[in-house]
């Protein structure tokens, strides 16, 4: 598909729609594409999957584009790099596509309005919005979903609960703390490598450790009885996934500064010395009450 402008055309493509009628997917991509009539949409009755990646397509070209009776089978969208500013905006001119379950958003600079009531397809099942510019998780999210992407952005704090979601994505964002796992009880995949989180806490390592998949990679870890116990514990379930031991390094303190985390010592003795003097001390002191 040429980079031709296709409103205008409409006729041509209703000559085809026989066939055009039958085709379950199409890629228009790095066209140059602006907008798509709604009467195009309309010969598309079979089509699965769309991808209009690397295009310059704006928020108000959506409702036109995904009117009503258009892509009625649609269920995988691709909307990467293209000119989408508005995350209600995209949502509003999608509600209509009630078959859709994957749409990838990423590479677009997105900006949520508070005040949207828009409601996604509850179909929607994969979502990506990894690299679209998030300083916070917009919402409403899609109620259903399994898998979500939302690597490379600027969040520094997740705190949504969806229940029915299985695999987490937050790799390369601002993140100082592990998201609450209570919030996601399906959960079996979590990224987090490449944020600013320096501790599991002990309550979230249990939780962890009963994931599939973890990864935590590049963060600057302290290397703390408590933060490297941690660390060593998750990885001995076998469930932290690439990047140990290599790219799990302490940050602190300095006596540990640019250490494996897989190495610092967590020995009873280092890092709960009473739970070894004070009966070792009791004992003694049995021994000179026996001797005397």
């Amino acid at each position: 598909v040429t980079s031709a402008p296709l409103t205008g055309h409409e006729q041509a493509f209703s000559s085809l729609s026989r066939w055009l009628g039958t085709l379950e997917e199409l890629a228009v991509t790095g066209s140059h594409v602006t907008s798509l009539p709604c009467a195009i949409g309309k010969v598309f009755r079979a089509l699965r999957s769309l991808n209009l990646a690397q295009n310059s397509l704006s928020d108000g070209s959506l409702t036109p584009a995904f009117c009503q009776g258009a892509f009625p089978q649609l269920q995988e969208l691709s909307l990467h790099h293209n000119n989408l500013s508005s995350y209600h905006g995209v949502c509003e001119g999608l509600e209509l596509l009630r078959e859709l379950w994957h749409l990838d958003l990423s590479h677009n600079e997105l900006v949520a309005d508070p005040s949207s009531s828009c409601q996604w397809p509850p179909s929607l099942r994969h979502f990506n919005l990894s690299n679209a510019g998030l300083d916070e998780v917009p919402t409403p999210l899609p109620p259903n979903l399994e898998v979500l992407d939302m690597s490379h952005n600027h969040l520094r704090a997740v705190d949504v609960s969806l229940s029915s979601l299985k695999k987490l994505f937050l790799n390369q964002n601002l993140l100082q703390a592990v998201p609450s796992l209570r919030n996601y009880p399906m959960l079996d995949t979590l990224h987090l490598d490449n944020n600013s989180i320096w501790e599991l806490p002990r309550g979230e390592v249990k939780l962890l450790g009963r994931l599939q998949d973890v990864a935590v990679a590049d963060n600057p870890f302290s290397c703390s009885c408590s933060g490297a116990g941690g660390l060593q514990a998750l990885a001995a379930t076998g469930h932290l996934g690439q990047g140990w031991p290599e790219g799990y390094r302490c940050h602190s303190p300095a006596q540990y500064q640019g250490w494996p985390v897989a190495q610092v010592p967590v020995s009873v003795l280092r890092c709960h010395p009473a739970a070894v003097v004070a009966p070792l001390c009791v004992a003694l002191a049995l021994l000179g009450v026996a001797g005397a």
